[in-house]
Order: structure tokens, then C-alpha cells, then sequence
């Protein structure tokens, strides 16, 4: 689009006007001539004259498309506006060819661009990984299903439970990912707050066991009875969740949790006796999208360790790894307790 130069104004035409509104409004011809303006226009360009008509606009681009464009005002300002251009056959002009030029100031930022774009990134990387994960999750279950439906007859029963339990460690990992994504979208939005309350920890995780489906058969759980953590019981849940659904997918059994309260922490370790942290991992564990092994489609989203870091920070405590010996790995967490002193059991 070029600068507006002087010329010959025309005669004015008999289009309505439309002063008051908020958009700048110019209608121009195939010369690239502006036929019409209105006073937003004329305000938007910065010109002292009465009108617009007559001047150079330049022929404009980008028709049915929201673009925006530079225009230099009268003080050699350049300032960015949004413009939207329809063609017709303008009955004003006997019948010719024009545009209609819709001109309006871009909005100024107001947040902090980098940011949202990092924010969406990270989301976009989020959901790409969510759907991967569901996806496979809910293609083996049907697959499963489908399989055990089809060969139901011919299967002895200790076949059948074998095929449930596999359906159902699938459905239990679904379910394990997408509380770990909304655990992680209310932490991105700054809508997750620590709600500290008292509680006893054996309860707490027995109460909750069987929401690791047919993963809890390998969890042992040895925690003294007067342990407790003055943290809200579905965030404790969610850092040792995400504790066990780790040994889960990188350890192996047996895998154990062992806890006891001294003085005004408790101290949780989540052990397990598979193969540990390769070296390489170890210093991005507790990272958004860092993982405790090599990447595959089983290896999980990077979510569950950040998140259990993330909700312990929240409640003024902290969560480290340790190689387990003579194989495997510990997760570790203190937390705020009731204040009882109780020794870690051996």
C-alpha cells in the first residue's frame, strides 16, 4: 500500500456516512483513487484536510483476509493497523469497480507475547503427548477386548484373568496420564494452591491402593503407623502416585514405600529394584517432559516427577533421587508432618 499523495478531490458521492463509527472506512477504485472516506479515516491517517477523497491510497491487497499494515500519519509516525478489504461493483460509481477498506489501530500488547507463546508450546507439546499416550492406551484395551471376546471358549480361566489384568493395567496407566495432565494444567494455569490438613499416612495410602488397579499387587507398604503429613490428601496421593507410577514403568519389584515422621517432616522413599536412572537422566529428572529412562511409547508423558516436585515445593517441602542398592532406584519426599517423631523403619 502506498502513501497517500495529494490530488484533485471529486465530487463527494451520496454513500452514507458513517463518522461515528470506530473503524476507519475507505472505499477505493481501480485507480487505486480513494472515492470515499469517513472521519475515523481521516483521524487514522493523520491528514489536516477535510478529506480523504481523491488522494492515492494505492491498490489494496489481501481481499476477505485480516492483515495488518504500517501507515505513516502526518508526522512521519508509522503505526501498525489492522486491515480487511472486499471488491464489488459499487452502485455509487456507476457501476464500477471498487474496494471497500476497513481500517481499525491494532490492538497494543498487553501480555507478554514470549510467554504465551512458550505457554502454548508447552501445551501443544502436552496434548501431542496426551493423545499419543491415550491413543495407544485405548487401542490396546479395545484390541484386548476384541481378542479375549473372539477366544472366550477356547480360553482356560487362568488365561482369561491373565488377558483382564493386562486390560486392566492399560486402563489404570489412562487413567494414572490424565489425572497427571490436569495435575499439569493446574499448575500452568496458577490455579493449584496447597490446601495443608493433617493426616495419617498409612491410612491415606491404603485408602487409595486400589487406584493403581492391578499395579497395586506389586506394591509393598511399609510405613509406621503414627507417620502423618499435614498436606491436602489428593496432592500427598499425587507425589507418591506419580513415585510408584514410575517404578511402575522404569523399575521393577518388588517396589516399596516406607515412610515415618521425625519431628515436623515426614520423609517418604518409594524404592524399586530395576535397573535405575541411567547417569544421563538423572540431572532432568524432576524437569517438565524429563523422563527417568529412554523414550518409547510406554516411557510416559515427562508429567509425573515435575508435578510431584512442583506440589511438595508448594507445601515448603522437596523431593531428590537416590540409586538404590544393590539395584534400582529411590524416590524421596519430605513433607510438613503433625509434628510426631517416629523413626524410619529399616
Amino acid at each position: 500500500m502506498t502513501q497517500l499523495d495529494g490530488r484533485r478531490s471529486l465530487s463527494p458521492t451520496s454513500l452514507i456516512q458513517v463518522e461515528r463509527r470506530l473503524s476507519g472506512v475507505l472505499i477505493v477504485d481501480a485507480d487505486g483513487i480513494v472515492r470515499h472516506d469517513n472521519l475515523a479515516a481521516r483521524h487514522l491517517i493523520g491528514t489536516d484536510e477535510r478529506t480523504l477523497v481523491g488522494r492515492s491510497f494505492g491498490l489494496p491487497i489481501g481481499e476477505g483476509v485480516a492483515q495488518v499494515v504500517e501507515i505513516v500519519d502526518r508526522e512521519g509516525v508509522v503505526q501498525s493497523v489492522d486491515m480487511r478489504v472486499a471488491r464489488y461493483a459499487g452502485s455509487d460509481f456507476a457501476g464500477a469497480e471498487v474496494w471497500a477498506v476497513t481500517l481499525r489501530p491494532s490492538a497494543p500488547p498487553t501480555v507478554d507475547t514470549t510467554s504465551v507463546d512458550d505457554r502454548l508450546a508447552r501445551l501443544d507439546d502436552a496434548m501431542s503427548v496426551t493423545y499419543h499416550e491415550l491413543g495407544n492406551a485405548v487401542a490396546g484395551i479395545s484390541a484386548g477386548l476384541t481378542v479375549l471376546r473372539e477366544a472366550w471358549a477356547g480360553l482356560e480361566d487362568a488365561d482369561r484373568l491373565e488377558r483382564v489384568t493386562r486390560i486392566e493395567r492399560a486402563a489404570s496407566g489412562m487413567t494414572m496420564h490424565l489425572k497427571s495432565y490436569l495435575d499439569a494444567s493446574r499448575i500452568e494455569n496458577g490455579v493449584f494452591e496447597p490446601r495443608p490438613a493433617p493426616h495419617r499416612l498409612l491410612d491415606l495410602v491404603l485408602e487409595h491402593l486400589p487406584d493403581l488397579g492391578a499395579h497395586a499387587a506389586d506394591v509393598e507398604v511399609q510405613i509406621s503407623a503414627n507417620a502423618t503429613v499435614d498436606v491436602d490428601e489428593t496432592h500427598c496421593w499425587s507425589i507418591l502416585s506419580n513415585f510408584i507410577h514410575n517404578a511402575v514403568t522404569h523399575g521393577g519389584p518388588p517396589i516399596v514405600i516406607r515412610a515415618a515422621t521425625v519431628g515436623p517432616e515426614t520423609l517418604i522413599v518409594v524404592s524399586d529394584s530395576g535397573p535405575g536412572v541411567p547417569a544421563g537422566h538423572v540431572g532432568r529428572l524432576f524437569e517438565r517432559f524429563g523422563t527417568a529412562g529412554e523414550a518409547s511409547p510406554a516411557a510416559g508423558s515427562g508429567l509425573g516427577l515435575w508435578i510431584a516436585s512442583t506440589m511438595a515445593a508448594a507445601y515448603g517441602g522437596r523431593v531428590w533421587y537416590e540409586r538404590n542398592s544393590p539395584t534400582g532406584s529411590r524416590f524421596c519426599a519430605r513433607l510438613p508432618s503433625a509434628h510426631r517423631d517416629e523413626r524410619l523403619p529399616a
